[in-house]
């Protein structure tokens, strides 16, 4: 392993679904804060596996919760793709765990070692995972089927359907070639139009049985004497499985695409509505309301540690008053104090029926919410959108107080450039009169008795009259 010079320092750590993962990413942040550097969390395979309440998603929240920014692609050349992130990110250190082999083809070792390859550069760090057994796009345990009856009726519609076009091509006398690209175009579509793998395996295994069974000599038997058709079987079945598997991933590009889409559309009208506020509790409100209508939960806002009985209530079935028992206060104090995500499915006060984020930036918090979590985790998809929305409002109270601050700077700068040019108006008016009764004042202690009656007259009424001037201009000014 080469380090480079040139790298600014940031940690990247790969995540996986094995439990031992968790040191790899404990190990990371303990880098990143001694570093001060960016710590960011990779998880490459198929982000469908994530929100589905296994360990992928523990170690994602503990990533997240360890000031980690999560990152999810979906790639089938997992080593390919971790070194092209890596580079693109200028990241100066790379973690990834070390398990034992598995599988019958591939190893763990054998990413690791491509990894190394691919990136020279990079100081890699290996943590051993020997509790881990799969590799890193593989879930804790098997992963869970999602069965539902619309799935099945649609793989049972679309079987039926290419088995009736096949009688067709039989008794039109075209050649099996024909209805084995029927069968396969039938798997192609059950892929397509279902929401998992599973069923794309199972009508190819019915392409198999439904062929033989129906199409192939001895009919209406699954004896096969030609031999011939036992290597068609096996090609048609891997061209099956490779176009429903291209199809599935395609289908979860799409989907992942109208996310993202739909992500940016929130955050654009959530960027406008925040630009249209007139205050901070505008703000506030709009941020509030926008999450319970995305989220479809219950949220409280805390304005600051030392007021949460000031706390606001925005509920799906209108605002209201809400009680807050102890255990969910002393989460919401934490939360300020340490700026970071507590409460429910989180391992600081896991116990509470909240969970807990601050709204802040580089320099301050501007608050604490509350959202009610249902006894339901936030998928990965939700919690993108609940992070940016925060984020988003923290800058737009940032850029508010901002303002403020310029607007309150120039009132004092033009205070002070009012009070300068009044006090040298008044500087000039005042000099005036006051030059006159001094000279007035001069003259009588001088030539008092060469003066007349008369004169001394004229210079006392002369010396009133300023002394009078002077007496109104300083009441208008304190006026």
């Amino acid at each position: 392993m080469n380090s480079s010079d040139f790298k600014k320092p940031g940690i990247l750590v790969c995540l996986s679904a094995s439990p031992s993962s968790r040191h790899v990413i404990k190990a990371a942040a303990k880098m990143a804060e001694a570093m001060h550097a960016p710590f960011t969390a990779l998880y490459v395979g198929d982000p469908s596996l994530a929100g589905q309440g296994g360990t992928l998603d523990e170690n994602i929240r503990l990533a997240k919760e360890l000031h980690a920014s999560v990152h999810l692609i979906s790639s089938n050349d997992i080593a390919l793709s971790i070194a092209e992130y890596t580079r693109r990110s200028g990241v100066s250190d790379l973690f990834i765990g070390n398990s034992a082999p598995s599988g019958l083809f591939f190893s763990r070792s054998t990413l690791t070692s491509r990894i190394v390859r691919y990136l020279p550069d990079i100081d890699i760090h290996i943590i051993p995972d020997a509790l881990a057994t799969r590799p890193t796009n593989a879930p804790s345990g098997s992963r869970s089927i999602r069965w539902n009856l619309k799935d099945v009726m649609i793989l049972i519609a679309v079987m039926t359907l290419a088995t009736l076009l096949s009688f067709w091509f039989d008794q039109s006398r075209f050649s099996n070639a024909n209805i084995i690209t029927i069968y396969i175009l039938a798997v192609l579509l059950t892929s397509i139009l279902t929401s998992d793998r599973i069923y794309g395996l199972i009508a190819s295994i019915l392409y198999i049985l439904l062929f033989n069974f129906l199409f192939i000599e001895p009919r209406f038997t699954l004896f096969v004497y030609d031999s011939e058709y036992l290597m068609t079987y096996f090609v048609t079945v891997i061209a099956a499985l490779m176009t429903g598997s291209l199809a599935a991933r395609m289908k979860n590009i799409v989907h992942q695409s109208v996310e993202n889409a739909y992500q940016a559309k929130v955050l654009l009208d959530t960027s406008a509505s925040l630009q249209k506020a007139a205050d901070e509790t505008d703000i506030i409100d709009i941020t509030c309301r926008q999450l319970v209508n995305l989220l479809n939960k219950d949220i409280l806002f805390f304005p600051s540690r030392e007021r949460l009985s000031a706390m606001r209530s925005f509920g799906r079935n209108g605002d209201g008053d809400v009680s807050l028992p102890e255990k969910e206060a002393e989460a919401a104090v934490w939360v300020f104090d340490n700026d970071r995500r507590a409460g429910a499915f989180t391992e600081i006060f896991p116990d509470c029926f909240r969970q807990y984020l601050s709204i802040h930036t580089s320099k301050q918090i501007y608050g604490v919410i509350g959202i009610d979590m249902d006894h339901k985790p936030f998928n990965e998809y939700e919690n993108t959108i609940l992070l940016s929305i925060l984020s988003e409002c923290a800058l737009t109270l940032e850029n508010m107080k901002t303002v403020k601050e310029r607007k309150e700077a120039e009132v004092l700068m033009q205070n002070e450039r009012f009070r300068s040019g009044l006090l040298r108006s008044i500087s000039h008016d005042l000099r005036t009169p006051l030059t006159s009764i001094s000279g007035y004042a001069a003259t009588l202690m001088e030539n008092a008795e060469a003066l007349s009656r008369e004169e001394r007259m004229d210079i006392y009424s002369d010396i009133e009259e300023d002394a009078s001037w002077l007496r109104m201009e300083m009441e208008n000014i304190l006026a």
